[in-house]
């Protein structure tokens, strides 16, 4: 299994926007969408109503590979 990037409780945009793995913020919302369909992460708002995802999970590099690839493909598909 690979490194731990992201830990249980980081809010994932905060998080990955301090990783180089992505390149804006439309990959970081549509990897959110798809490791939240996997439940690695959940929808949460804060008291100003802002909608963030919390990570439930740790996610590792893997993971987030398999997760985002697997998502890319059923769109592709039409699924």
């Amino acid at each position: 299994m690979g490194d731990v990037i992201f830990r249980a409780g980081d809010h994932f945009e905060e998080a990955a926007l301090r990783e180089d793995a992505f390149q804006s913020m439309d990959q970081i919302t549509l990897a959110a969408r798809a490791l939240e369909k996997a439940g690695f992460l959940r929808r949460v708002t804060d008291e100003q109503g802002r909608e963030s995802y919390l990570i439930i999970r740790d996610i590792t590099g893997a993971d987030l590979a398999f997760v985002v690839s697997r998502e890319h493909k059923e769109m592709e598909e039409g699924g």
